[in-house]
């Protein structure tokens, strides 16, 4: 049986599903994989990522059209329902359906055959299922959540970031500021 965090800590399980925006200080534009800080959980980030190129692959003139209308398409990464459904879902399929004209069970089967031809997305789950009527259930790898819960524990302050990681700082109070928040420094 895969492991499941849900069964192992419901406080981890909730960390992992955080996925802020991290960004430079002053900016809004987010950072690179690359820039973010190590102890930050990407996993959330990296999953939505692989399923995004899954579905521009397999349906390119459509991610094109939304694309191009300023509404990316999105396979909506979602936690599993329940636990026998693997650690997280994607629900795009449902709410392609209309504009791409197909079945939800035929896109989603078109992702997860991008899904199954990439090796990163093969390095980070184990081979996803579908259910009915279209939702893909993906589970991580035992290996990869082991390494970031170890990469977790050796951050003093187990990868949650700081607001200082993503956000403005007050010229007077030196306060900090999420760059998403309505109130602005005036």
């Amino acid at each position: 049986m895969p492991l499941n965090l849900k069964a192992v800590n419901p406080l981890l399980d909730t960390a992992l599903n955080l996925s802020p925006t991290l960004c430079r200080e002053g900016s809004s534009a987010p950072l690179p994989p690359t820039d973010r800080p190590r102890s930050m959980l990407r996993l959330t980030h990296s999953l939505n990522s692989q399923l995004l190129g899954a579905l521009e692959r397999a349906f390119p003139g459509a991610a094109a059209t939304a694309q191009a209308a300023g509404r990316p398409i999105d396979p909506q990464l979602a936690p599993a329902s329940k636990s026998e459904f693997g650690d997280s879902q994607a629900n795009g399929a449902l709410a392609l359906n209309r504009p791409l004209r197909q079945a939800p069970r035929v896109i989603a089967t078109a992702m997860v055959a991008q899904l199954e031809a990439d090796t990163a997305f093969a390095a980070l789950c184990l081979p996803s299922e579908i259910a009915r009527p279209g939702f893909i259930n993906l589970t991580l790898r035992p290996q990869v959540l082991a390494d970031e819960v170890g990469r977790r524990l050796t951050d003093s302050r187990l990868g949650v970031p700081t607001m200082s990681s993503c956000g403005r700082q007050h010229p007077v109070t030196g306060t900090w500021r999420k760059s998403s928040q309505a109130l602005r420094y005036r």
